[in-house]
């Protein structure tokens, strides 16, 4: 959904071209208290909030963008801002949004990956070190040479991964 907070009254008709512009449902809304209300159980991607608002009600702005954090901010001025320009602002706050949801996506996952290839790490070192225990078991060497197994084949994929991400 993209919400549209403006002041000035927006026409039905623009508010369907910028939805068949965009494919996405538009919602207008002539306050931020409005904004808010229909925000409640609703998933924003942007928040298109005329600029006048920036001036007139910064804290409710700051309110607005703190309920929908989901949501890629733009500022536009309505008064003066057409219809193809507001969908040209938008498209390229979506695209924006989307380039920022992937480096966070892929930034996550190569924390993961790191901290998964650390404990990896451990459990084979602490193998490693399980195997020099003098007179250890049999039964629990074969226990441990499996963890080592399994540890390994962990480390070896988290690589081949890596290394799929490192050449996409």
């Amino acid at each position: 959904m993209i919400l549209l907070v403006s002041r000035v009254a927006v026409s039905r008709d623009d508010t369907v071209r910028l939805s068949l512009e965009t494919g996405m449902e538009v919602r207008a809304a002539t306050s931020v208290e409005q904004a808010l209300h229909i925000l409640r159980g609703a998933v924003c991607r942007v928040a298109a909030v005329d600029a006048g608002f920036l001036e007139t009600d910064p804290k409710g702005v700051d309110a607005l963008l703190f309920e929908s954090v989901s949501a890629v901010p733009v500022f536009p001025n309505l008064a003066v801002c057409g219809s193809e320009r507001l969908a040209a602002e938008i498209k390229a706050a979506l695209r924006r949004g989307e380039k920022e949801r992937q480096q966070a996506s892929d930034c996550a996952r190569n924390e993961f990956r790191s901290d998964l290839k650390d404990t990896v790490t451990a459990l084979l070192l602490n193998c490693d070190l399980a195997f020099q225990i003098p007179e250890l078991p049999s039964e629990a060497a074969k226990k441990i040479h499996q963890l080592h197994d399994l540890a390994s084949k962990m480390k070896d994929q988290l690589e081949i991964d890596v290394s799929h991400a490192a050449s996409a």
